[in-house]
């Protein structure tokens, strides 16, 4: 994707979001360090989400109890973390 989206004049980011469980004690760090190394290796611009919604309380970011996808908070919160990745973008 990354090659592709280059070669048409694109630009490309990996954002990585996190599952919104246990985002205090999350189980699932070690699966985001391999997709930055992965990145990093690839020399694909990675960006990863979960220290950004980690100090906020899970179920705050959930659209609602029995939906666990990010709200308009997340979604607020992973935006504004991405304005300066994104226009670092070569």
């Amino acid at each position: 994707m990354n090659q592709r989206t280059r070669a048409a004049g694109g630009r490309f980011l990996v954002a990585t979001w996190p599952l919104l469980v246990a985002l205090d004690r999350y189980p699932f760090a070690d699966v985001h360090e391999r997709i930055a190394r992965f990145c990093l290796e690839a020399g694909i611009p990675q960006q990863d989400l979960w220290p950004v919604l980690r100090g906020e309380r899970t179920e705050s970011l959930w659209v609602h109890p029995v939906d666990m996808h990010p709200n308009e908070v997340a979604h607020r919160l992973a935006a504004e973390s991405l304005v300066r990745p994104v226009l670092a973008l070569p």
